[in-house]
């Protein structure tokens, strides 16, 4: 599983390119629009909307010029200030069990009565299927103190070990792992769910409410946050964590267009 976040320098699309310089075409010999034939075209230069439709395509990703007076470095320290809490998710489909961390968890009700969350997961996490087929997992708020947990659980992917062999953890009362030691815990049943290509937005009802074995959270305890994670990552797992992040930022480059319309069949 990937772990919080997509690193500054990882960012390397076409987009960038094209923001920090300004685009010329040749008056050489260019393609066409229409067929193989090539035909001459006068030198002039390219607006930012055509140098990004010349590299994507026209008719795709129309929102991308916008991008060109912000660039992509700078949208995304924007976006960072949506960043869910770092939480740890847990699933159980079939006898087998997983764990994994993420911070794209958000509150999806207002009303007391109707709580609920939601989340994206990338396919290619174990838990996304276990997810979706089980219908169930628990989401655990963790604490400042648990950057042990979150390597355990982050750095490491589900096809590698069982993840919770070494981590206290009972069953809930719907049947997937709960953490023993967290700030507090919701065991969830997806209602609905969305593609969006890399990843499915998973919509879930919370069903149980605790704080993992304890009675309360730990006084004085406060909730991991993305920023603080960032900020206190330990040296020694900095590499990995750049690593790790490059390669699922690689994977939602390439499947972020492939979105599907989905109906949630829900689970019987």
């Amino acid at each position: 599983n990937p772990v919080v976040g997509v690193g500054d320098d990882q960012l390397d699309t076409a987009v960038r390119r094209y923001s920090r310089q300004q685009v010329q075409q040749g008056d050489g010999v260019g393609p066409s629009r229409h067929g193989d034939e090539r035909r001459r075209r006068p030198c002039k230069q390219a607006t930012p909307f055509e140098a990004l439709e010349e590299t994507f395509g026209e008719g795709r990703h129309r929102s991308l010029p916008l991008l060109y007076m912000v660039s992509p470095e700078d949208t995304y320290q924007l976006l960072r200030n949506l960043t869910s809490p770092v939480v740890a998710i847990t699933s159980e489909h079939k006898g087998k069990r997983n764990g994994m961390i993420l911070d794209s968890a958000i509150r999806a009700s207002i009303v007391p009565t109707i709580p609920r969350v939601a989340m994206f997961i990338h396919k290619f996490n174990t838990s996304h299927d276990m997810i979706f087929n089980s219908g169930r997992l628990a989401l655990h708020l963790l604490r400042h103190d648990q950057f042990e947990l979150i390597h355990r659980l982050g750095f490491f992917h589900g096809t590698d070990k069982d993840k919770l062999a070494d981590i206290p953890h009972h069953q809930g009362q719907t049947g997937v792992p709960v953490l023993d030691e967290c700030y507090a815990h919701f065991e969830c049943r997806v209602v609905n769910a969305m593609d969006s290509g890399s990843s499915t937005c998973f919509l879930c009802d919370i069903v149980v409410v605790g704080y993992g074995s304890s009675a309360s959270p730990p006084p004085g305890a406060e909730v991991m946050t993305a920023a603080y994670f960032r900020a206190n990552l330990p040296a020694a797992w900095r590499d990995d964590y750049v690593r790790l992040l490059g390669v699922a930022q690689e994977f939602a480059r390439q499947r972020s267009g492939d979105i599907r319309v989905m109906n949630w069949p829900g689970v019987g």
